[in-house]
């Protein structure tokens, strides 16, 4: 196997881009739960990838002006950008179909659970052993997880659910993109695979669901759906570029900015008011986040590559 020297690091530019990044997330939720009335999911991963695809097809005309096509495509790691691919497409169907039944705040805080589902992925795929401490956080994590998924109701909230799997299936796709970096891959092409996969399953799902004949097209859908795609866009460039600087089980605590922002919209667009119940959900999720990747080992990129 071919060795590679190690990544370059720059913490502070790779936390800069990631809360960049965390403004985009929060913006893209904002219109994605705008839009959720007039529109199914399918459509809005449809929207939002082939808008981005189209991005990235300018930004290669650049980097690779004689055979774009080949510099984007070309790969010796196929299988590896069909797992971050398929799995970060997981996440956004996730999110999406969540954003449809719950607040904003609730959907983000349960889809940035993906650092939680890093080390438990591994032990249960690869039998990757999870250092005792690391369950101190994990436990308070998903304290708060079962607070705001809320059994105590009678009934399990299905909008929670679909946000906590478009999480498990995200930390996949994240420790995806470091994965690929690590075996040189351009940014450009990472995302490619990923916008060309989600496009082509966004838009079968699209055409298979009978309410995608029913919409009523109107120029304020149309401009929602082109916010949708550019703040995507705007997240997925931070995301995959801060994966290039540091490890994302550093950058992760750094999302959580995202909810911060998305309770304004939550309380003066759709009157959603924080709970106790919810707020001290949130709280133990960031808590257990935050404790969970101080105690990760820090060698760490051995134990991304097993898993991946």
């Amino acid at each position: 196997m071919t060795k590679h020297p190690p990544l370059e690091r720059n913490i502070k530019k790779a936390i800069i881009l990631i809360l960049i990044g965390s403004v985009f997330l929060a913006l893209q939720a904002m219109f994605v739960k705008l839009a959720s009335p007039f529109v199914n999911p399918s459509v809005l991963v449809f929207d939002r990838a082939i808008i981005c695809l189209f991005a990235v097809y300018f930004a290669a005309a650049f980097h690779f002006p004689k055979e774009i096509f080949k510099g984007l495509y070309k790969t010796h790691h196929f299988k590896k950008h069909l797992i971050r691919s398929g799995f970060g497409m997981g996440g956004v169907f996730g999110f999406y179909i969540a954003l449809k039944m719950i607040s904003i705040a609730n959907a983000t805080v349960l889809l940035l659970t993906m650092p939680l589902f890093v080390p438990i992925i591994g032990r249960i795929w690869k039998k990757v052993k999870i250092p005792a401490k690391m369950w101190i956080g994990i436990g308070i994590s998903f304290l708060g997880v079962i607070i705001l998924l809320r059994p105590d109701r009678g009934i399990v909230n299905i909008g929670a659910l679909f946000a906590l799997a478009g999480g498990m299936s995200g930390a996949i796709g994240l420790i995806g993109v470091r994965n690929l970096h690590h075996y040189r891959e351009p940014s450009l092409r990472i995302m490619s695979y990923f916008f060309t996969f989600t496009a082509l399953v966004g838009l079968i799902a699209a055409l298979a669901t009978p309410e995608t004949y029913e919409i009523s097209w109107s120029r304020e859908l149309f401009l929602l759906l082109i916010m949708v795609g550019f703040s995507t866009l705007g997240y997925q460039i931070c995301l995959t570029l801060a994966g290039k600087y540091a490890p994302m089980r550093l950058l992760s605590p750094f999302l959580y900015f995202s909810i911060i922002l998305t309770i304004f919209p939550d309380y003066f667009i759709w009157k959603d008011h924080l709970t106790i119940s919810t707020i001290i959900g949130i709280i133990l999720i960031v808590i257990g986040t935050i404790i969970k990747v101080l105690l990760f080992p820090k060698k760490d990129e051995i134990v991304e590559k097993k898993i991946l």
